[in-house]
């Protein structure tokens, strides 16, 4: 029996799926069964799902008792209900009648993996530093980035026509944006969930499937006027750009066709709309397999996935955040002194630039030495602090001047390159003090300032 690897396909059409499959599999034996009473052990066992097929709870039993031998069906993939039941049941794949060649793929994928099992531990943890990898070099960019956007925007200042700068500025961006998106995937998956912005998620989703949209075709964005939803953003951006991914593999690569995402309100969800519109690949299906997996990501999110129609079409419902209030009460007039508090000296330098107009500014690159004034008696009518202060970081920072001086509490404004610590996420996801992302321009900073006023 080929070193005891033994394909067995049960159900209707099983003579037929056999001899195709023995064609293509021709080190392994493969073998059509009446039912599941053959002696095991089974290394696949390929149901053809039909009437006279066992069930995905009949089969668990019954595969038990032979090996657990790996588990194919030959089936219809957009019956989404009786797809997701299989893969519940432990299902490598579910492919379409007829197409034996994709069936004898997922044949060798099942005797591959059996062979050398997957070790989950270390994917997992592999999963973990590439995030953790990510944030650290999130942060480690950011830094000279915003130096950079300082240092642009206030020579733009001196000289507004430079077309030289202007070029600058928008490579700066463009830098500023691929980075934001990084630190979406790359954030602590134990995070508390919060309100969240949509179009930033799908952009994060569709920043690294940018280039493979070109060589298929046109994407086409119909954004509506949606307010925030609540989730988890990485779980979500991960679940959105699989969804993308299953869409853009049914395009044809010769640039005919067009992927759609639109957003919209609806009742108390966000819908998100992913759709492959004009043509579309002749074996185009949505990998069941991968739609569970998304839909699984979604569910615990609190959002749902539906298929529409017969063709490449979905559509996501989100939930919406709760209304988060606001102050309408400012303060008039500027604040008069400020601290700035970083430890990388050129971020702390450019923030000082952007503060010098109306504030007088000091400078410290340790939290504790910014603490040691305000003890001795100084107080600042803003204070920005790297949310990863030398000496203090933002949480102990933050709650020192709250048993000192909770006014000065109340004035701080905390700015990051990014988070890859959990207690600084939760801090970040719980405290009412604004918090902004580097790099970051002079209107971002004033907004910030603004709504420590409005406190």
């Amino acid at each position: 029996m080929a070193g005891r690897v033994r394909v067995v396909v049960v159900g209707a059409a099983r003579e037929e799926v056999a001899r195709a499959l023995q064609a293509a599999l021709v080190d392994t034996a493969v073998e059509a069964a009446d039912d599941l009473a053959g002696p095991g052990p089974w290394s696949v066992c390929i149901v053809v799902d039909g009437p006279d097929a066992p069930g995905p709870h009949e089969l668990a039993a019954a595969l038990s008792a032979r090996g657990e031998p790996a588990l194919v069906v030959v089936g219809d993939p957009h019956d989404e209900a009786r797809a997701i039941a299989w893969l519940d049941r432990g299902a490598a794949d579910v492919t379409p009648a007829g197409q034996h060649g994709r069936l004898a793929a997922a044949v060798r994928r099942a005797l591959r993996e059996r062979a050398t099992p997957p070790p989950l531990a270390a994917l997992h943890e592999r999963a973990a530093a590439v995030g953790l990898f990510s944030a650290g070099l999130a942060h480690e960019l950011n830094n000279p980035l915003a130096a950079l956007i300082f240092n642009i925007e206030h020579a733009l200042r001196r000289s507004s026509e430079s077309e030289e700068l202007r070029e600058a500025m928008s490579c700066a961006e463009r830098l500023r944006q691929i980075i934001r998106d990084v630190r979406i995937f790359a954030r602590p998956e134990d995070r508390a969930a919060g309100p969240v912005d949509v179009h930033a998620l799908l952009g994060a989703a569709l920043q690294p499937l940018a280039s493979e949209v070109r060589r298929r075709g046109v994407l086409r964005l119909r954004y509506g006027d949606v307010p925030r939803i609540h989730g988890h953003d990485a779980l979500l951006a991960h679940a959105l750009l699989g969804l993308l991914h299953l869409a853009l593999r049914a395009m044809p690569a010769d640039q005919s066709g067009s992927l759609l995402v639109a957003t919209s309100t609806h009742g108390d969800a966000v819908r998100v709309e992913i759709a492959v519109e004009g043509e579309r690949s002749p074996t185009a299906t949505l990998d069941p397999a991968r739609l569970a997996v998304c839909r699984a990501g979604l569910v615990e999110q609190g959002a749902s996935l539906e298929l529409v129609g017969s063709g490449v079409a979905l559509q996501v419902h989100l939930p919406i955040a709760r209304a988060e209030t606001t102050s309408a009460a400012h303060r008039a007039g500027p604040a008069a002194r400020a601290a700035v508090v970083d430890g990388d000296r050129g971020v702390a330098q450019m923030v000082r630039r952007l503060l010098m107009r109306d504030h007088d500014v000091e400078i410290h690159h340790d939290a504790r030495a910014a603490l040691a004034r305000i003890e001795a008696g100084e107080r600042f009518d803003v204070i920005v602090c790297d949310l990863a202060a030398p000496g203090l970081a933002g949480p102990e920072f933050h709650r020192s001047l709250v048993a000192l001086d909770p006014s000065q509490a109340t004035r701080l404004v905390f700015m990051t390159g990014g988070v890859f610590n959990r207690e600084l996420e939760e801090f970040r996801a719980t405290t009412r003090n604004p918090c902004i992302d580097k790099p970051f321009g002079a209107q971002a900073l004033a907004a910030a300032i603004a709504r420590t006023r409005a406190s």
